[in-house]
């Protein structure tokens, strides 16, 4: 007992000052906070409508917004940025350039402080189709002089493509490209389609019917031989043949090497 009472008054206000510093925290955790969530994904509702308008969003392709929280510490720590809904509703809309208002849903005990945009501006444009005949370019040499390519055939010959109109619209060639420094006999080949515009630059963001083409080739060999007279028959009585020349001495030929 006299240890208890030793000391009292230091204990005393001791215990006085542990009471306050627990009520200040309770206190203080009870009051609102902010709580701020960076590059929360924009859904995209009624996207079906675009689609049903043959139209492609340009731009944004993937919108994000920073949001921040109002609300109770114990409650803004469990929040993960999925449970805070943003999102625009496409219905209605179609037109070149568009400003669409942006809806936000805060999780539940929490409110909306704050979001960094209030609309998107969204660039729509029309989707259309266009066939193309697909042309093979050879590149290089066939690794031999006595080698010629005969025939080159693509399968399929066409494709059709399918993209916004500001790139479609660009595209003035679909090619294969083939090296031909590597080809000894007849092969097929599995290719990439290259897209083209009139400057020779690639275009992109287009889809394709079929981003490969099987191209077949045919190689054959050449041979130069010797041009020799054979002659048939005698000429007319009092007519002798006492000379013949050729414009040229040999001739290339072309056929399967076991033939030649």
């Amino acid at each position: 007992m006299e240890r208890i009472k030793k000391n009292w008054p230091v204990k005393l206000i001791s215990l006085i000052v542990a009471i306050f510093l627990w009520a200040y925290v309770v206190n203080n955790s009870q009051n609102d906070e902010l709580r701020t969530f960076r590059n929360i994904p924009v859904e995209l509702k009624n996207m079906e409508s675009i689609n049903e308008k043959d139209l492609l969003i340009m731009e944004p392709k993937d919108p994000t917004v920073t949001v921040k929280l109002r609300g109770k510490r114990s409650d803004l720590l469990k929040i993960q940025r999925s449970d805070i809904s943003v999102s625009v509703d496409l219905d209605g809309y179609g037109e070149r350039n568009s400003t669409i208002p942006i809806n936000v849903i805060a999780p539940p005990n929490t409110t909306v402080s704050y979001v960094s945009k209030n609309n998107i501006m969204f660039k729509f444009e029309k989707l259309i189709k266009k066939d193309m005949d697909i042309e093979i370019e050879t590149v290089g040499n066939l690794p031999s002089d006595h080698l010629i390519l005969t025939s080159k055939k693509a399968s399929p010959d066409k494709i059709t493509l399918k993209g916004a109109s500001s790139q479609v619209s660009k595209i003035k060639k679909a090619k294969v490209v083939v090296d031909a420094s590597t080809i000894t006999n007849d092969t097929n080949l599995n290719l990439p389609v290259q897209l083209e515009d009139e400057n020779g630059e690639l275009v992109e963001g287009v889809e394709l019917s079929q981003g490969f083409i099987n191209v077949s080739l045919s190689i054959n060999s050449t041979k130069e031989v010797p041009i020799k007279l054979k002659t048939t028959g005698s000429p007319a009585e009092g007519i002798n043949i006492s000379k013949y020349t050729f414009s040229q001495e040999h001739v290339s030929i072309v056929g399967a090497k076991e033939t030649l």
